[in-house]
């Protein structure tokens, strides 16, 4: 194995979050009679993307983002309701969602047994506990660490720390980050000094503040970067090639 150890985000990395989070808005507004389609999610996504990009800056607290992204969209659309129990439905629906990346499922049965895989997500804990739980994929995980829990966010250097104070110090140097933010995942990972892989499945351009060691837009393409090449033969997978 090139790395002993991958962490994974989970939404928009392993889990197809934005579908799911689209399904569970459907749902929290006909509660409420009033229609999401679409081409709604745009709009709700710059208020939700500002609430949590102000999050990792640490100018904010993590309950602020959840009725706050609410406020602000309810205020665009002229909606009257109650954001808190709004949030609540809300979260409640996005946990019994579970919507995958392709390749997910391959991905994580390929590395089980060969690779210690964690999960580092800043997501909600109901939310992702619950979700995991319904895939059916938690006993490919050899640890879940959630920042509500650990008191710490990505990405904050002092996360990486604590995920490593608590799976062993060892692992730093053989370590894989993966994940879809750049501001999240991949600032993260080096603030910790790890390689980083962005999984940037929709070919976004990288505005160049923050320069992943890898980039790959499937999963897929993850394998010879963990594996090496007679490994990836032994499963079926030498033809896999990462192409930058």
């Amino acid at each position: 194995m090139k790395f002993r150890a991958v962490f994974l985000d989970i939404d928009d990395t392993l889990f197809d979050f934005r579908k799911s989070s689209f399904e569970a808005l459907v749902t929290a507004f006909a509660e409420i009679g009033v229609s999401f389609t679409e081409a709604d999610m745009p709009h709700y996504e710059v208020y939700n993307n500002r609430m949590w990009e102000m999050f990792e800056r640490g100018e904010i607290e993590k309950e602020h983002i959840y009725e706050e992204r609410f406020r602000l969209y309810f205020a665009e659309r002229g909606i009257e309701a109650d954001t808190a129990a709004f949030n609540r439905k809300y979260l409640y629906e996005l946990a019994e969602g579970v919507n995958f990346m392709p390749h997910c499922a391959e991905l994580l049965r390929v590395l089980h047994g060969r690779v210690k895989v964690f999960i580092l997500t800043n997501g909600d804990t109901y939310a992702q506990e619950r979700r995991i739980e319904k895939s059916g994929f938690a006993p490919y995980f050899d640890g879940v660490f959630i920042s509500e829990q650990l008191g710490c966010k990505k990405p904050e250097k002092a996360f990486y720390d604590k995920v490593f104070s608590l799976i062993g110090e060892e692992y730093r140097g053989c370590t894989l980050m993966v994940g879809d933010s750049l501001t999240s995942d991949i600032q993260g990972g080096a603030n910790a000094g790890l390689d980083t892989c962005w999984f940037n499945p929709n070919h976004t351009e990288n505005p160049g503040k923050v320069i992943p060691t890898y980039e790959i837009a499937s999963l897929e393409e993850l394998y010879p970067l963990v594996m090496e090449q007679d490994e990836l033969a032994n499963v079926g997978l030498k033809n896999r090639r990462h192409q930058c």
